[in-house]
């Protein structure tokens, strides 16, 4: 078993360029969790990004975001 100092030091995100960190080491996650949802978050971000790009978000109505 991981200790917390370690898992810490895992899971601390650090955004020097915004000033910012944050903490997800005590949040309750198996340590293959991150791995499973990898392949979800990049459909994710590739369907974010159609919609930035003006890909149509309501096909019934044939609109836009925004």
């Amino acid at each position: 078993m991981i200790s917390n100092w370690e898992r810490f030091r895992q899971y601390l995100f650090s955004a020097e360029e915004l000033g910012i960190e944050i903490d997800i080491s005590r949040v309750s996650f198996s340590e293959s969790y991150l791995n499973e949802m990898e392949p979800k978050m990049q459909r994710i971000y590739t369907e974010i990004k159609a919609l930035e790009d003006g890909a149509i978000a309501n096909p019934d109505e044939q609109r836009m975001v925004g």
